[in-house]
């Protein structure tokens, strides 16, 4: 671990702020640990979240394309989703898998944890490996999805890093720790 002099803020008050559908909102009045200004931080409150690399026997990775609303433009990412209350991350990332790609496989590895993004959100997104996947029947996406399922070659997938393709934070980090793996011949 690496040493650090930094202290924690501290929390003077928090209240709630409004309701929203995915997460809980906190207003927390923090005080800075050196020169005491106070500051009013945004904490978003949310369920842990899993991600897949869906590897299948013909070692074609599944992708899946979505519109997403905070950027405003269709996603390629990596089949994801929340986990629900009493499930475990496994259970979750098994679900997601089914529902958005209708494929299934037995072979899974956990890559690791990340946040999110630590500066205003608390949950947290475990990703997972799924080896030899393959088709059990039609994905049973929810009335609020419209995904389109899409099969690459492994090989294309930094490509479409480096074109700007992939671009969220959370397929990337799977595939970095997916890659680490690889190349430290811990798999």
């Amino acid at each position: 671990m690496i040493k650090s002099n930094l202290k924690s803020w501290k929390s003077k008050s928090s209240r709630e702020g409004p309701k929203l559908p995915l997460f809980k909102v906190e207003l927390r009045t923090m005080e800075h640990p050196h020169n005491g200004t106070h500051l009013e931080a945004l904490v978003l409150h949310g369920r842990p979240t899993v991600n897949v690399l869906c590897l299948t026997s013909q070692k074609e990775l599944l992708l899946v394309e979505q519109y997403r609303f905070g950027s405003a433009r269709f996603h390629l990412e990596l089949p994801a989703g929340m986990v629900d209350v009493g499930e475990s991350a496994l259970e979750a990332a098994k679900r997601e898998l089914l529902e958005e790609t209708g494929y299934q496989g037995d072979n899974w590895l956990s890559l690791g944890t990340t946040y999110i993004n630590p500066a205003y959100v608390d949950n947290t997104c475990e990703h997972f490996l799924v080896l030899d996947a393959a088709f059990v029947g039609r994905a049973a996406q929810d009335k609020t999805e419209d995904i389109f399922v899409q099969k690459i070659r492994v090989e294309e997938f930094d490509q479409l890093i480096i074109d700007g393709t992939i671009c969220d934070g959370m397929s990337r980090s799977a595939w970095g720790m997916w890659r680490y793996l690889q190349s430290a011949d811990l798999q």
